[in-house]
């Protein structure tokens, strides 16, 4: 606690500590001024003032009855408990006592700081002070209307009326949320009640849990394993951290809500939700060295939402939800989706034009020429590409392709819904990559003793890639590149991104000079009945041809690309006869093993 978070009133002999603190430095500092009040005799009286709900009125009969789950305590506050109405201001003050001087406030000079350089382009270009507090609730209430909005608006990105901005005044004791919640209900009173209005409500109520939780839980939630008590392979490497906490990461999204931060003390709290999630889900650093750089850097800065909203979104705190995880791309694209945030706060990107600021890495290197992009030099290379952003990405880019497997030497990448060996991509891997194949193939998920009997082969590395698509449903070449990326072979990631981009431009443009072949009519030999049985073993001589579609034939390591294939195939607007067969069967055949059901679309 900083002695700006205490309210100190000394009157006469009288001194009144506002705003209760319960986390270890905080208490002892409140220790230390009663501690030299008492030796100065002078009378000391606390009184609890930081929250909406007072801490007598909480309808639990202990703090260790409180809730693991906000949304619980939300339903049983709200319907058991009330908000103390706030007290009236005093018309005068008593005098100062005599011979006692109030002296100069010191200046920043004084403190042997610098002053504060205004941002233009700040979302938050306001001052301290109560005054300045009722000066922004006037204007965001009763002068602009916006808090009739703020559910809508609250996850913008630019400008000072996305959100309601209270949160500095409320961390440093400006303003009370008991005074918020006054104004709201008058302004429900007088002007308009809806969802956005009670949505202001809803987030002081989070500002309260958040303390409550620390209340119960003390200083375990500034320990490593969290509320949960959950053990996870944290790391701490600086060289990641610098870049996510610098805006250096290669992700435009995370880096300029970081760039803001770093500039203004300010970060909305979309931009907070998803650089944390990256922190910790995206590189697996430990979540507290995020929490104390906001802790460093916030003007908002709140012991318990700062460390209550790290638990939370670390996945150790209070989240019902198992392996929360933000998708950088898709967040960017939902909040920022012309790019016009990254713009403002990463100028080395301003020549991208729309979404495609997201993912610069995905572009071709004539695009990123005209723009002035050099990745690696002007702009990073992303320190990490998550397996999942490439369902948010261009169709041309690298991480819409799926499907990866070896061919003597060469990585073969087949777009989707590819039918043939001809619409397959393929990109050499350089012989250095086998200098880390054992970390390589660790993070593909193989185990000791397989990467120990890969060590007896002349090429592990071609083996390991080989084998990864059978034990890893989940191989893609986006995944692949995540990998290289996490044991730091950007080297090599870069050497297959030129090649990749120039294979897919030929796929495409070969795509359209060829065709796929259509089978007008396949004569399946297989009588219809009216059972429409599914499996059927043999012919019967004496049945009609039946007339399909579309005829499929697979072998068994094919069997997930076919129920792909058929689940997109009856997404479209045709409605098509699909006729599928293990690979063995062929057209013409007179006895056929049939393993897989005819699908019908009428």
């Amino acid at each position: 606690m900083s002695t700006s978070r205490t309210i100190i009133c000394l009157l006469r002999n009288d001194l009144r500590l506002h705003d209760n603190e319960i986390t270890s430095e905080e208490l002892n500092v409140e220790k230390n001024v009663k501690l030299v009040c008492t030796q100065m005799k002078v009378k000391v009286e606390s009184c609890w003032g930081s929250t909406l709900y007072h801490r007598d009125d909480l309808p639990f009969n202990h703090i260790s009855r409180l809730p693991d789950v906000y949304t619980q305590f939300r339903k049983v506050i709200e319907s058991q408990s009330r908000v103390r109405p706030v007290f009236p201001t005093p018309e005068t003050l008593k005098p100062i006592p005599p011979g006692l001087e109030e002296g100069a406030i010191p200046t920043a000079e004084d403190l042997k700081l610098t002053e504060p350089v205004d941002d233009s382009r700040s979302a938050f270009p306001c001052r301290g002070g109560e005054s300045e507090a009722l000066a922004r609730i006037k204007h965001y209430f009763w002068d602009t209307n916006a808090v009739a909005t703020y559910k809508e608006t609250r996850n913008g990105l630019i400008g000072v009326d996305y959100s309601t901005k209270l949160a500095p005044w409320l961390a440093i004791g400006c303003i009370s949320p008991r005074y918020i919640y006054s104004q709201i209900k008058s302004y429900e009173t007088q002007r308009t009640a809806n969802q956005n209005t009670y949505w202001v409500i809803f987030e002081l109520l989070w500002r309260d849990y958040f303390k409550f939780v620390a209340l119960k839980y003390g200083n375990q939630i500034f320990h490593i394993n969290g509320l949960q008590n959950k053990s996870s392979p944290w790391k701490k490497d600086m060289k990641l951290f610098n870049a996510w906490k610098e805006g250096r990461t290669g992700v435009p999204f995370v880096d300029a809500n970081m760039r803001e931060l770093a500039m203004t003390g300010f970060m909305s709290n979309r931009g907070r939700q998803n650089v944390a999630s990256f922190l910790t889900k995206d590189l697996g650093l430990d979540w507290r060295m995020g929490a104390e750089w906001f802790e460093y850097l916030l003007v908002d800065y709140d012991v318990c939402s700062n460390y209550g909203n790290w638990l939370y979104s670390a996945g150790v705190g209070n989240d019902p939800r198992e392996n929360r995880k933000f998708n950088m791309i898709k967040q960017g694209l939902d909040y920022d989706n012309n790019g016009d945030f990254v713009r403002q706060w990463v100028p080395e990107l301003q020549a991208l034009r729309g979404p495609d600021v997201h993912t610069p890495w995905t572009l071709s290197a004539a695009a990123l020429s005209h723009a002035q992009v050099s990745l690696g030099e002007t702009y990073p290379v992303p320190i990490v590409i998550a397996p999942e952003w490439s369902r948010h990405v261009g169709k041309n880019s690298l991480e819409g392709l799926q499907g990866l497997h070896i061919e003597g030497k060469r990585v073969c990448l087949t777009p989707p819904n590819s039918t043939g060996t001809e619409a397959s991509i393929f990109i050499f891997l350089k012989a250095k990559v086998a200098s880390d194949w054992r970390t390589v193939a660790e993070e593909m998920g193989f185990s000791y003793l397989e990467i120990t009997n890969y060590e007896t082969f002349k090429n592990p590395t071609d083996l390991i890639l080989n084998n990864w698509p059978a034990q890893d449903s989940e191989a893609s070449v986006g995944k692949l590149l995540f990998i290289l990326t996490k044991v730091e072979r950007r080297d090599v990631v870069e050497e297959l991104r030129a090649l990749i981009d120039a294979d897919v431009t030929k796929y495409l443009e070969k795509k359209k000079e060829y065709p796929p072949v259509q089978v007008d009519v396949v004569d399946s030999c297989v009588p219809r009945t009216p059972e429409r049985v599914g499996i059927t073993l043999e012919d019967d001589p004496d049945g009609s041809p039946e007339l399909f579609d579309a005829f499929i034939c697979y072998c068994q390591s094919d069997f997930n690309f076919v129920h792909e294939m058929i689940r997109e195939l009856e997404q479209t607007e045709f409605k098509l006869k699909l006729c599928v067969f293990d690979r063995d069967v062929l057209p013409g055949s007179c006895v056929w093993t049939i393993t897989s059901e005819l699908i019908e679309r009428r």
